[in-house]
């Protein structure tokens, strides 16, 4: 994943969130550290992936609470293996 590991974490020890960006896949670094992950879904890599949005509440005393909003995807990606003859010649997958 590229330079994930370039920053340790415990530089975001002062801030009560850290929504970081860029990766595809939302991931979760620490209860107060995340990924959103990209709203679609981009390349045949991701084609099992759940996309969501999270929406985060912080109160006034910093407390975080988060939300996961799945998403549909308007065009969903479908991984499968058969031999090109076989297809064209059945004229479907």
């Amino acid at each position: 994943m590229g330079g994930t590991t370039t920053v340790d974490i415990k530089n975001f020890a002062p801030f009560n969130y850290t929504a970081l960006g860029h990766l595809h896949a939302a991931q979760n670094c620490s209860p107060s550290v995340r990924y959103s992950g990209s709203l679609l879904k981009y390349s045949f890599a991701e084609a099992t992936q759940k996309k969501a949005v999270q929406i985060v509440d912080l109160d006034g005393a910093g407390n975080i609470s988060v939300e996961t909003i799945a998403l549909a995807q308007p065009h969903d990606l479908t991984l499968f293996k058969r031999q090109l003859s076989r297809i064209v010649s059945q004229g479907s997958c």
